[in-house]
């Protein structure tokens, strides 16, 4: 019926086409089905081969009279048959399924259309754009903290735990060695996050080494056979392993070590002085029943919530926010949507967008957002300077509305 009608499908294209199936489904009557079926038994007679149609009965090659009652009977079926449900139906409906990510409302351009297309005053004050309402993701349990154990004897000093990291893993960074070392021989490059480099000069330099004259990279047959270099040049024991930091903002105590926090519950957010601060709610907060005070800062210690905080509201996966700022906010596809038929652009910008919140990344104090289409994402979006970030609520038939103000709320 999409076909027929002229209506394409491209599901690259966001969730959009949902609504449209909805739509055709919704203008199906009995007789139409009825129609469908008689046109498949007419398909289902002949088939191809070599480039002319056979009759699947008589195994016959459908000859030149036939072809023409053939094509014939598929302009009845479908054309006559299977009209438009009324004149206006596809104009209508491509322009009510056109997606809006600035607004919920038609642009002016496409009011001026819904009127030549019979649109009363009052069913124009009703229409709305299509808009996907998807259900908040509040989850009653999680994770507390990620698998991996690792030592917290600096961490206090450092935010910096200490594992151990298979020698396949480490890599040369660009940034030179905080501390010379003897026979470095390249002191501009450090490998990336290795712990106390001086404690065992000869593994590190050696390691350095081989990083540099093999592409920056030690393959596994290398690490299952690496030996750490005595003094005299020699081999020394094997070494499959070293000690790295990993920088963690946020980590659990445990018996036998620290962990990094896993999962997140949910973020509160805060103002002051017109800006936007971010606090957030691990389950390792919600299990201890302790609720957070303090907002991320980068590059240093987080900051105490005190009483020149406003709290503003709380976000769960999937709530719905409008978010307005002075610069342009860059909106790119989803890896999900790649389509060479899609005629949508790889990049939206704008100032203002109504989008589905999708996570806080810690280390920038930035939040992850979503179009309501899921066509088009922005994984790190930086509150702090926003003009406006308005918490709002859609119901399950798209109307959106401002969300009340409400205290915040305990774990």
């Amino acid at each position: 019926m999409r076909k027929c009608w002229g209506l394409v499908k491209i599901r690259e294209d966001g969730d959009c086409h949902h609504a449209v199936d909805a739509v055709v489904i919704a203008t199906i009557t009995h007789q139409r089905i009825a129609n469908i079926a008689k046109f498949n038994q007419l398909q289902e007679r002949f088939y191809h081969k070599d480039g002319r149609l056979v009759n699947g009965i008589t195994r016959k090659v459908m000859t030149a009279d036939e072809k023409a009652e053939y094509d014939q009977q598929q302009i009845d079926l479908l054309s006559k048959r299977l009209p438009l449900p009324w004149p206006t139906f596809r104009d209508e409906v491509k322009i009510r399924s056109a997606i809006k990510y600035d607004r919920n409302d038609f642009t002016p351009e496409e009011k001026t259309a819904l009127r030549k297309l019979g649109y009363s005053e009052s069913e124009m004050a009703s229409a709305r754009p299509v808009f996907v309402s998807r259900m908040k993701n509040v989850k009653t349990t999680g994770a507390i903290h990620k698998e991996t154990i690792m030592s917290g004897r600096e961490y206090a000093v450092t935010k910096r735990l200490i594992k151990s990291v298979s020698l396949t893993d480490i890599k040369l960074s660009d940034k030179p060695e905080p501390k010379l070392l003897k026979d470095d021989p390249c002191p501009a490059r450090s490998i990336e996050n290795y712990y106390d480099p001086s404690s065992d000069r000869l593994l590190y330099l050696a390691l350095k080494k081989y990083l540099l004259e093999h592409n920056n990279k030690i393959d596994e047959t290398v690490a299952k056979n690496f030996h750490k270099p005595r003094h005299d040049g020699t081999p020394g024991p094997s070494v499959k392993a070293v000690k790295m930091y990993e920088k963690c903002s946020r980590a659990v105590m445990l018996p036998n070590g620290m962990a990094a926090n896993d999962g997140m519950y949910r973020v509160d957010l805060f103002t002051k002085e017109g800006k936007y601060y971010l606090c957030p709610i691990y389950w390792a907060d919600v299990y201890r029943h302790q609720l957070p005070n303090q907002v991320i800062a980068i590059g240093k210690d987080w900051l105490t919530i005190d009483d020149s905080y406003q709290f503003a509201f709380s976000l769960y996966q999937n709530d719905l926010v409008r978010i307005k700022s002075k610069n342009d906010i860059k909106l790119s596809k989803d890896s999900n949507h790649q389509n060479q038929k899609s005629k949508k652009p790889q990049v939206i910008t704008g100032k203002e967008f109504l989008v589905y919140y999708n996570g806080t990344g810690i280390a920038t104090a930035c939040i992850g957002i979503k179009s309501h289409d899921r066509c088009y994402t922005q994984p790190s979006l930086g509150v702090k300077t926003l003009l406006s970030l308005e918490k709002c609520y859609v119901d399950i038939l798209g109307q959106v509305y401002s969300a009340p103000y409400a205290p915040r709320q305990e774990i």
